[in-house]
């Protein structure tokens, strides 16, 4: 639970300093510090533990780039967030990679939400799934509307096909420098379609750097089993 002071924050909005002529003194939230729903399949989709110490980096759910070399993910806690108790903050030029799985059966539906700087659109964040093991395909999600709600919130949304093989999302902007948005609240939810989907071919541009990403990743994860001490087989 927490606690912040009536119209302290320029971001809560219609804020009044009366509520039926009772002077406001608080507004009180109840947040889950570990992230929902609990079907989500993406490892970390509230952020709440890919916000770490700058300079440590740890196998989180979320990783950021810049220029292909890892970054630190920037954060920010409390009410300023959508859900939980932290969330990232984008900047310009970092490109997220976040780790999940897929459906066991059938197809699943992406979503995030982001909350761009004052006076930008919902299009300044864009946000794709692609299979983990990038492919060259991809598809990316959209925004429920051209302007951020009254919340100053965008929220952005995707049917995924089923996949075999894991899937992640990628979230990157076209923010300018100075500028940062919130970014949180990204779920990959399993639901049952009717439609057969297909994911489409990336651009080239976005292509090339989702591969170089991709395999950035992979090469940082350890793969097989893990070898056994030798005292195990008395050598």
């Amino acid at each position: 639970m927490q606690c912040r002071n009536a119209c302290s924050r320029s971001w809560l909005p219609n804020c009044s300093h009366s509520i039926g002529g009772v002077p406001q003194k608080r507004t009180v939230e109840i947040r889950n510090p570990w992230g929902e729903p609990p079907n989500n399949l993406l490892v970390d989709g509230d952020f709440e533990m890919s916000i770490v110490v700058e300079g440590h980096h740890q196998q989180a759910g979320w990783l950021a780039f810049k220029a292909q070399q890892q970054a630190y993910l920037l954060g920010d806690t409390g009410g300023r967030c959508k859900s939980g108790l932290r969330c990232g903050v984008l900047e310009p030029g970092v490109l997220w990679y976040g780790r999940g799985a897929s459906a066991l059966e059938g197809s699943m539906v992406a979503a995030i939400s982001a909350k761009p700087p004052p006076g930008s659109g919902c299009s300044v964040v864009q946000a794709s799934v692609i299979r983990c093991d990038f492919d060259g395909k991809s598809a990316d999600l959209v925004p429920d509307s051209e302007q951020p709600a009254a919340d100053g919130w965008c929220t952005y949304r995707r049917d995924v096909p089923d996949s075999d093989v894991a899937t992640c999302m990628l979230v990157e902007s076209t923010l300018p420098a100075g500028a940062t948005a919130l970014v949180d609240a990204a779920t990959l939810l399993p639901v049952k379609l009717a439609a057969k989907l297909e994911l489409g071919a990336t651009p080239e541009e976005r292509a090339a750097r989702y591969s170089a990403i991709s395999s950035l990743v992979r090469r940082r994860m350890p793969f097989g089993r893990a070898s056994q001490p030798s005292f195990l087989y008395g050598e």
